[in-house]
């Protein structure tokens, strides 16, 4: 491999990786799409609840959950305390929506102001009548400033019908200073905590690799080798009954659903004539794994045979082919020494495409028979709104894809001189 190719497989490399991070930071850190915090604890969740979650994923800095003491005394209006466009507003609340405003301080305010002062000034701001605040600062010296980034989203209620509440204080981290973080944390391949198990997510992602690996790797390379068998036979003898037979029964198959296939075969080998174990990761793992290895196959294997006999016709369709042909070459001969290794380069490429997915788990699979690898893992995430996990296993994933992508460029480009020539034409043009 010469250096120009090496070092524009090097730039699109870096410049994939960038954009990842870049993508994750936008769907899981940036906020452009919502609050995470609230997509992950609820609508109902307390400010609280928010800070230590938003601490322990690097949205905040430090975190006090009681920084102040308050409690409205006497009356019976109650009054928000809220963030409102970039400022700190306290608002009486009516029975439908919001009253009138009574206050309101900018951050520009807060951030030359210490916690024991505002309060004195949040005391004043009261309207008569509502009997009074009581205010008791535990931390007054932190700044003031705190208080609008701990209730920016959710805004704190004043009730004089209950007891003393916790005034929250937070110290936020800048978006930017966020990406930088959990960027340099991933390339360093510290993964952070599982939001809900407590645990490491590198535990969590070693412990479920083996079953994940047990379902995939082998049925991901038997259905690829079956489906380059089944793919050549068909081939070497085109519009025979097998060919037919082959193609309408891939055809039938693409037509269905992977949850249709597998849950067929799940209530036929499971349910109804009792052959395999239908749910569970029990001992002996051969019986755990049998039927899922067969709905993997059932799911896979018209897709991959379709591929498989396109790209060997193609080579199969090639000049040099043809003339071989001509000259009386015979077909299994011809196809041996000169069609297949012209096909070897896409086959390969697609071999290592399709890796990544078995490091993925399959998401279907694992959830419906109940192995508890990483595919099942990433649904439970989904559900649970674990940032940390969803993003240790994007990330993960498209490093494992990455490297397949490059591998199998090299090995086509190894295989196959066109290949090298369009990947050399690329960094010309």
């Amino acid at each position: 491999m010469n250096v120009a190719l090496a070092l524009r497989i090097l730039r699109r490399l870096l410049l994939l990786l960038a954009g990842v991070l870049l993508l994750l930071h936008a769907i899981f850190d940036s906020g452009a799409l919502g609050d995470p915090a609230r997509r992950s604890l609820g609508e109902h969740a307390t400010p609280a609840s928010l800070g230590e979650w938003r601490l322990q994923m690097g949205w905040y800095a430090a975190f006090e959950p009681r920084a102040a003491r308050l409690r409205l005394q006497g009356g019976d209006r109650l009054l928000r305390l809220g963030g409102q466009d970039g400022s700190l507003v306290l608002e009486a609340v009516a029975p439908e929506a919001s009253g009138p405003r009574l206050a309101a301080w900018s951050r520009e305010e807060l951030q030359t102001r210490e916690l024991g002062s505002w309060l004195r000034d949040l005391q004043a701001a009261l309207p008569e009548g509502s009997g009074g605040l009581q205010a008791e600062a535990r931390r007054p010296e932190l700044p003031a400033a705190g208080v609008l980034d701990a209730l920016s989203e959710v805004p704190l209620v004043l009730d004089p019908r209950r007891p003393a509440q916790d005034l929250p204080w937070a110290e936020s981290v800048s978006s930017w200073r966020r990406a930088l973080r959990q960027s340099w944390a991933l390339l360093r391949f510290d993964l952070g905590t599982s939001l809900r198990s407590g645990r490491p997510v590198a535990a969590e992602i070693g412990e479920r690799l083996g079953p994940t690996l047990a379902l995939g790797l082998p049925a991901f390379l038997a259905t690829s080798l079956l489906a380059l068998l089944l793919g050549t036979w068909s081939l070497l003898r085109p519009g025979g009954p097998a060919d037919r037979a082959l193609g309408l029964v891939s055809a039938a198959g693409l037509s269905l659903s992977a949850v249709t296939v597998a849950l067929l075969l799940q209530r036929l080998l499971g349910v109804r004539w009792n052959l395999l174990p239908v749910h569970g990761w029990e001992e002996p793992r051969l019986g755990s794994l049998l039927l899922p290895w067969i709905s993997w196959l059932a799911i896979a294997l018209g897709p991959e045979f379709r591929l498989a006999r396109g790209l060997l016709a193609r080579a199969w369709q090639e000049p040099s082919i043809l003339a071989a042909r001509a000259r009386g070459a015979g077909r299994g001969r011809t196809f041996l020494r000169h069609a297949l290794p012209l096909a070897a380069a896409p086959l390969l490429a697609r071999l290592f495409l399709g890796l990544p997915f078995v490091f993925l788990g399959s998401l279907l699979l694992e959830s419906l028979f109940g192995i508890p690898g990483l595919g099942a893992w990433a649904v439970q995430a989904v559900q649970d709104g674990d940032h940390a996990a969803l993003r240790s296993l994007v990330f993960l994933f498209t490093l494992v894809w990455i490297l397949c992508q490059t591998l199998a460029d090299l090995l086509g480009a190894r295989l196959d001189p066109r290949v090298r020539q369009a990947l050399e034409a690329g960094r010309a043009s």
